[in-house]
């Protein structure tokens, strides 16, 4: 399954590990947030009164998610996540988004999908689950990035907002000077790349856009 709503607490043990196990397999393919949501889960473990809540959608699949952003403007085929983590001393809330690090890509064509045997050898990498394997590298190749961002104690006068990059809280100043950028914006700067993809993809298949 792509998605994963639910909630749990580590005072629950089978639940918990049950819990724990549908995060690990949803979050497949996306390192960064794998390791950002272990850690959440192993913090949590310190204080069995601790409960989680997350809701997650990651189908792992960022060659559909662009062609469906680039060809339709829908952009519901990208990963995202929330977590709520409520302990006796405080409260987090974590946003797990796709941004764009606002640098262009340097071939405008569909030469990032070499390493997967090219369109057609993605496709059918689809069939067996192996996309998953891609995920990290061809976001990486597209300056795409699977931040979170972290909210401590949210409305209340101790508030604080932290961005984490594969489980890491940035610098502030890495975060001042090369803040995130929308995949709305990713998609409006990138024309030629748009062009090249949609038509590579009507050249091989039907109703995908």
């Amino acid at each position: 399954s792509h998605y994963f709503y639910g909630s749990s607490s580590p005072k629950h043990k089978l639940n918990w590990n049950e819990f724990k196990k549908n995060i690990k397999h949803v979050s497949l393919g996306c390192s960064a947030w794998s390791s950002t949501l272990k850690k959440i889960l192993k913090h949590a473990e310190k204080d069995e009164q601790t409960t989680i809540s997350v809701k997650l959608f990651n189908p792992g699949d960022i060659v559909i998610a662009i062609i469906k952003a680039f060809g339709a403007n829908d952009f519901r085929y990208f990963p995202e996540f929330q977590l709520i983590e409520n302990s006796k001393d405080d409260s987090h809330l974590y946003l797990g988004m796709l941004v764009w690090n606002g640098k262009t890509i340097k071939r405008q064509d569909i030469s990032f999908l070499e390493i997967a045997g090219g369109l057609e050898g993605y496709f059918l990498s689809r069939q067996f689950s192996a996309h998953y394997d891609y995920y990290d590298i061809l976001c990486s190749s597209l300056n795409l990035e699977s931040i979170v961002i972290k909210i401590s104690n949210p409305s209340s006068p101790s508030e604080k907002i932290e961005i984490l990059r594969e489980g890491k809280k940035s610098a502030e100043s890495e975060s001042e000077k090369s803040p995130p950028r929308t995949l709305n914006e990713f998609v409006q700067n990138h024309p030629e790349f748009k062009a090249s993809l949609i038509n590579s993809v009507r050249g091989i298949t039907d109703g995908l856009i």
